[in-house]
């Protein structure tokens, strides 16, 4: 019988396009999307593989895209480069830079965050959902080992999904493709020699400052002990499964015990806590948090452990504050969790938009200006001190802790005026909305 989805017979054997397409199609269908391409072999095959099915197929091309970090010397020569094989390919390349880095803290995590918010940006101006990566078998491999390394749990370990969503998107709007993610890397290599295409080698790679690159360098002796990357990718998988079925039992606790508001606070039932598995409720309190936070990552397990004791034992101690939430106790049988003020505050976000225009504030909000509005900059803020007192009697304030909760809360401004609380029912003309985003 042929292999599932036809993969190559051998690791270092060129990928037909015929078991591609296989691949490609069940993801993305006929919907539009581009490709993120490096330069690198991952990268630079996927485009000319996923160029030749959308030709053959008859269907619009994938939109090329680059993003030069300006890391390294060189990088934007490189851009250049990936742009004239795609055009050789008939396709069209979009270069996007980093400009304004910190330059303290985790650089590769800092400008990991920096690429993908960009590429957000690309997509959502041409309407496109789907971004498609090299990520390959080896990557799968290799993800599992870093992971493991540093300590992570049943979640981390399952490793990446063919299909995901978008990092740093809560509306589930836009979607991370991951066609060869079943593939060996030297099928890739492979399969540019076999049509005489080049690559770009980033010698990062071969850095062992980065751990990644340390593990490649042992991933040879590591398959001589049975620890090669297909059982560690096959390995990833059989967690993968297991994940899931935590996922739908975090579900069915949260259907019963959460209850989020507009405004952009949860009422948490605690008696649900008492009896669920310690997994299943520190991966709901996790979600808790990056939902009324708005952000992307959940606290150290440490002190997710140490809320759930909390949650779990009614103490003299009224409240907590952790991962950008405040929490405290309603009555015996409830916590509320809302946006923690002072890390607003910090954060200073602000989303500048104009009539017509969408975006997410603070992580937390999808919000949008009619089309119909007059024409300005309007900037999205706390409603704060100031909009309260703008408010005025008009609003229709949070059923708990009325004037705090509405503080955070979104607030459209113009020209240093409030022009709408979206969440609070107010709105000078412009027909502004705010939608509560769920982690």
């Amino acid at each position: 019988m042929p292999k599932r989805n036809a993969l190559p017979d051998s690791p270092d054997a060129p990928l037909t396009g015929e078991a591609f397409a296989a691949t490609a199609e069940p993801l993305l269908g006929h919907a539009p999307f581009a490709i993120a391409v490096s330069g690198g072999a991952d990268s630079v095959a996927l485009m000319c593989l996923a160029a030749d099915w959308r030709r053959n197929a008859g269907h619009a091309p994938p939109l090329v895209i680059t993003v030069d970090h300006g890391l390294r010397e060189g990088s934007a020569a490189e851009a250049r480069q990936v742009g004239r094989w795609a055009a050789s390919l008939g396709l069209e390349h979009l270069t996007l830079s980093w400009e304004g880095r910190a330059h303290h803290g985790n650089l590769q995590a800092e400008a990991r965050r920096a690429r993908y918010a960009r590429l957000a940006g690309a997509l959502e101006a041409r309407a496109i959902r789907f971004l498609a990566t090299g990520h390959n078998r080896d990557d799968q491999a290799e993800t599992f080992m870093i992971r493991l390394a540093r300590g992570s749990g049943l979640a981390g370990l399952s490793g990446m999904s063919a299909l995901a969503a978008f990092p740093g998107r809560r509306q589930r709007d836009m979607w991370l493709v991951r066609p060869l993610l079943e593939i060996p890397h030297a099928s890739l290599v492979a399969t540019l020699r076999a049509r005489g295409q080049s690559w770009i080698e980033d010698p990062s790679n071969a850095n062992p400052r980065f751990l990644r690159a340390r593990l490649r360098e042992a991933m040879p002796a590591m398959a001589d002990l049975g620890l090669s990357p297909d059982r560690l990718a096959a390995t990833a998988a059989h967690l993968a499964r297991a994940n899931r079925a935590i996922d739908g039992l975090v579900a069915e606790l949260r259907r019963r015990v959460v209850h989020p508001d507009p405004c952009g606070y949860v009422l948490l039932g605690t008696p649900g806590l008492q009896h669920a598995p310690d997994e299943v409720a520190l991966r709901l309190v996790s979600g808790i948090l990056k939902t009324v936070s708005g952000e992307a990552y959940a606290p150290r397990f440490d002190r997710l452990l140490a809320l759930l004791h909390w949650l779990r034992t009614p103490q003299p101690e009224n409240g907590r504050t952790l991962g950008g939430c405040r929490l405290s106790r309603r009555d015996a049988e409830t916590v509320l969790v809302v946006r923690e003020e002072s890390a607003m505050q910090r954060a200073g976000h602000i989303l500048r938009l104009k009539p017509g225009a969408s975006g997410v504030w603070d992580g937390r909000f999808a919000v949008a200006i009619s089309p119909t509005a007059p024409e300005a900059e309007y900037e999205v803020k706390p409603l704060g001190p100031a909009g309260l007192q703008a408010l005025g009697r008009e609003a229709l304030m949070p059923r708990h802790e009325p004037r705090r909760v509405a503080a955070t809360c979104p607030a459209v401004w113009r020209s240093g005026r409030l022009a709408a609380a979206p969440t609070l029912g107010f709105d000078a003309g412009i027909g502004a909305t705010a939608a509560f985003l769920q982690a």
